[in-house]
C-alpha cells in the first residue's frame, strides 16, 4: 500500500499570488505516515508510551479485536517502533509485552502536539456538528 502524500504549501505573499507549491515542504511526513498511518497504530503507541504495555491492556484501553490489535502489533514490532519482551506472572505462562523503542519515544512531541490540536479543533468541531 502506497501511503505518500503530496503535501504543499500555497502560501501568498501580500498582496500577491499564491506562491506555488514546495514539494520538499514536510516530505518526512510521507515517512512518517507510512511507518504509523494505518488505522490504530498512534494509538496503540501512545497506549505503551502510556504504561499500558501488556496485550490485554492495550485491548481493554482502545476496544480493538483481538486479530486487528495482533496484526497492529506485529506490523510495530517490524518496524521497530515497538519492542516484544518476554515475562511470566507467578503461576501463569509465559506472555509478552510490548516496550516503546527509541523510534516510539520520538513521537511523544507528535503526540503532544496532536493532543493541543485535537482539544483546540477537535472540540471546535464538535460543537459546530453539535448546533447544525
Amino acid at each position: 500500500m502506497d501511503y505518500s502524500c503530496a503535501m504543499t504549501s500555497r502560501a501568498t505573499p501580500a498582496g500577491g499570488e499564491p506562491a506555488g507549491p514546495a514539494p520538499d515542504l514536510y516530505r518526512g511526513a510521507d515517512a512518517c505516515i507510512a511507518q504509523i498511518g494505518e488505522k490504530w497504530s498512534l494509538l496503540i503507541v501512545r497506549e505503551v508510551l502510556n504504561g499500558n504495555t501488556k496485550f490485554s491492556e492495550i485491548r481493554e484501553a482502545l476496544g480493538l479485536s483481538h486479530d486487528v490489535l495482533s496484526d497492529r502489533l506485529q506490523t510495530l514490532v517490524q518496524r521497530l517502533i515497538l519492542r516484544r519482551e518476554s515475562y511470566r506472572e507467578p503461576g501463569s505462562r509465559v506472555r509478552e509485552r510490548y516496550l516503546p523503542t527509541e523510534a516510539a519515544e520520538a513521537l511523544v512531541p507528535v503526540l503532544q502536539a496532536m493532543d493541543v490540536w485535537g482539544r483546540r479543533f477537535g472540540a471546535e468541531a464538535r460543537r459546530k456538528a453539535a448546533r447544525s
